[in-house]
């Protein structure tokens, strides 16, 4: 089979059939292509994986342990009203398939209030297609009258205004109007996928036969193949814009009832793209929830939810790992109260081998290290002294040996690790370092407060560029 993207499985092949030769993965790959791989009897097969699907799964568990309550894809309604309301508003960022601009400004003039029409709007948002969707605002809006050149069509086109909108509906229409088989019907439908003049002759003619058959007008028969013919250069099938509507409509559910958890689930899924944690982040905080920096007492690898707030991930600051996080949260949890009470319990408990100095480094200008009675600046100049007592200690146990100041409370007060005295960084130079480990500005901005003066001088944001 021949090779997929890779959010697609590739199938081994045996070499009797074709040659193959070894992919960048290590996999058997066909020299053919698709076409030519299916004239040897070889068929291809796509299976497209979706994060979407673990977007949904994991704010189904972030529910769960936040709010006590369990739900699975099987209680999600796709007749809930608020699925359609949060679409009908523009509120689409993070919904599969909806949130492009474009699509978005689409949804707000078509106001779907059903499945049927979230499917039809995918359908239609596609070159080509996309030249029907001012017909079909217009009929559903009722500014254009719904009307259909032959009686027999509403039965198929209802539920789109008249408006042939899927693949699905050219066979069917073929079946009515002109006797198609259902199997000649895909025959047709391939046909005027191919664009093939000398084919798409022979089925006018088998078309505009059947349609005299059942005493159909042909000049109005004529016509309406022609429309079915340029729609089917370009026409979706339901089946597809159907099932991709199925996850549309659960994302929608969980942003429109359960906000905090689908951000959480969301972030956690985008970690790696920082302009997505950008977007969803400033579209989460447009919504009045609040994004927690990170910090090593309370967050975990994954973005988390603790009541209306977001929790910010260890694992979406640059330089730090999983296995460090792993280790962090490992050695919080072993605390009695799991939390670190100072810096010298943190460096006591973690594991630094996967905590190294340069995640320390990122977790400090991260700010996931406040609050300890160090600035950062006190705390990135001096933690090596933390590691090297660290180090010393675990040695002195390796080898059974005890401080004489271990043996007194006082005294082991007096021996803790002190830091030397700095002053802290100034607002822009933290807020870069910040940056510089997550990517943007979370906790301020170095033009924050000067909003009104950029709006005074006619100033616009990037992001309303294009328009």
């Amino acid at each position: 089979v021949a090779r997929l993207p890779s959010a697609r499985l590739s199938v081994v092949v045996h070499d009797d059939h074709a040659p193959l030769y070894r992919g960048a993965e290590g996999e058997n790959v066909v020299q053919y292509d698709m076409k030519h791989a299916e004239k040897i009897g070889l068929i291809k097969f796509d299976f497209l994986g979706l994060k979407t699907l673990t977007h949904i799964q994991e704010a189904f568990n972030l529910i769960e342990r936040n709010r006590g309550k369990k739900f699975t894809v099987q209680d999600i309604s796709l007749k809930d009203p608020g699925i359609y309301e949060i679409m009908c508003k523009g509120d689409t960022a993070g919904i599969f398939q909806f949130e492009g601009e474009g699509i978005t400004d689409l949804i707000r003039k078509a106001k779907p209030d059903c499945f049927e029409d979230i499917v039809a709007i995918n359908a239609l948002y596609r070159p080509g297609p996309m030249d029907m969707i001012p017909d079909y605002v217009a009929r559903k809006s009722g500014e254009k009258k719904v009307k259909y050149d032959f009686p027999e069509l509403e039965e198929f086109l209802k539920e789109t205004y008249g408006v042939i909108v899927y693949q699905e509906q050219v066979q069917l229409v073929a079946a009515k109007i002109a006797n198609y088989s259902l199997g000649e019907a895909d025959i047709l439908r391939r046909a005027m996928g191919k664009k093939n003049a000398e084919e798409m002759a022979e089925q006018k003619n088998r078309f505009l036969k059947g349609a005299a058959e059942n005493k159909h007008d042909l000049k109005k028969a004529s016509a309406l193949f022609d429309m079915m013919a340029e729609f089917a250069k370009y026409g979706f099938n339901k089946s597809h814009a159907a099932a991709y509507c199925v996850v549309a409509a659960q994302t929608a559910w969980l942003k429109n009832y359960y906000r905090v958890e689908f951000y959480a689930a969301l972030l956690s899924t985008e970690m790696s793209d920082t302009d997505k944690i950008v977007k969803y982040v400033k579209d989460a905080q447009s919504h009045k929830i609040e994004v927690v920096p990170p910090h090593i007492n309370h967050s975990e690898y994954k973005f988390a939810a603790k009541g209306e707030q977001i929790m910010f991930s260890l694992g979406a600051i640059k330089g730090v790992g999983e296995g460090a996080v792993q280790a962090i949260v490992e050695g919080r949890e072993r605390r009695s109260d799991k939390k670190f009470n100072n810096l010298e319990e943190f460096f006591s408990e973690v594991d630094l081998k996967k905590v190294n100095k340069k995640t320390i480094e990122a977790l400090t200008k991260a700010g996931a290290m406040d609050g300890f009675g160090y600035n950062r600046n006190e705390i990135l100049t001096g933690f090596t002294k933390f590691i090297e007592r660290s180090e010393g200690q675990r040695q002195d146990r390796e080898v059974g040996q005890t401080s004489l100041f271990d043996l007194d409370e006082e005294s082991v007060e007096n021996n803790l690790v002190q830091l030397d005295k700095l002053e802290d960084w100034s607002r822009p130079l933290s807020l870069a370092y910040e940056k510089e480990v997550l990517g943007f500005y979370l906790t301020d901005h170095p033009l924050h407060g000067l909003e009104v003066l950029g709006e005074v001088h006619g100033a616009l944001t990037v992001v309303k560029l294009p328009e």
